[in-house]
């Protein structure tokens, strides 16, 4: 399966097949799950033959979603490109470390590790890494 900003192309049975999303966004992977976002409309997973809409949730369909990672119980932590943190588990989409945006201040979030025991590891364009615990 290859992927580009618009479309995602197999190979199957002896020929590519191509399906083309509504627009522009961003494809992430995780818990050998393909997710793609639309962006400002939805959270969407590929079942295998096309993608399905998950949430519409201002976390997950606003600013970019940058990172998704598998966490317990089938569940998935992430991140967006406005500092936002999130647990989604099936389509429900919970906030996680709420107080970690007014951390942030005006530093841009450049990446995120997801801590073993709650928190997270944030990389900043100015503040450098910053640690959290679960509540931010």
């Amino acid at each position: 399966m290859v992927r580009t900003d618009t479309k995602v192309i197999r190979w199957q049975a002896g020929a590519f097949r191509v399906w083309t999303f509504p627009g522009t966004g961003t494809f992430l992977g995780a818990g050998g799950q393909l997710f793609s976002q639309l962006k400002n409309q939805a959270l969407c997973r590929w079942d295998g033959t096309e993608s399905r809409e998950l949430s519409r949730d201002p976390l997950v369909a606003g600013p970019s979603v940058m990172r998704l990672y598998p966490a317990e119980a089938g569940t998935l932590l992430g991140m967006n490109s406005a500092g936002g943190f999130f647990r989604l588990r099936d389509t429900q989409v919970e906030p996680v470390a709420p107080a970690f945006k007014a951390t942030l201040g005006s530093a841009r979030l450049i990446c995120a590790l997801p801590r073993p025991r709650g928190g997270w590891y944030a990389g900043t364009d100015r503040a450098g890494v910053l640690v959290t615990d679960a509540d931010g």
